[in-house]
């Protein structure tokens, strides 16, 4: 069985807060991380999926280049990476850097849990 734990990277607090609270109430454990440098020194391949904002003010990386960089790593690449983001072009970006998937900002909160769960089965 896929683990329960799920990785967010973002940088607004308020998404942040908003995405802990659904995914808690939906069950799963939330790792919440708001830089690139963070998510980097994240290496623990014990994840369930990653919620990754393209966007990290105050990072040295995009969510692109963390993306691609933990789709290198042979301890995390089969843990799939869901785009977070309100850029227009989210799937063609997804798709360049490995991602598995995206979500449109604003997000639905059904939708959101709909597709955490598809990718986690």
């Amino acid at each position: 069985m896929a683990s329960k734990k799920i990785m967010i990277v973002e940088d607004d607090e308020a998404i942040i807060d908003i995405l802990t609270l659904i995914l808690y109430d939906a069950g799963y454990d939330v790792v919440a991380l708001k830089t690139s440098k963070e998510a980097e020194n994240y290496l623990t391949g014990d994840l369930g999926l990653i919620l990754l904002d393209l966007r990290l003010r105050g990072s040295d990386k995009s969510g692109s280049a963390i993306c691609e960089l933990f789709k290198s790593r042979s301890n995390m690449q089969h843990i799939p990476i869901l785009i977070l983001s309100a850029e227009r072009d989210i799937a063609e970006i997804a798709g360049k850097c490995g991602a598995d998937d995206f979500i449109q900002k604003p997000f639905d909160i059904d939708h959101l849990i709909t597709k955490v769960e598809y990718h986690l089965k």
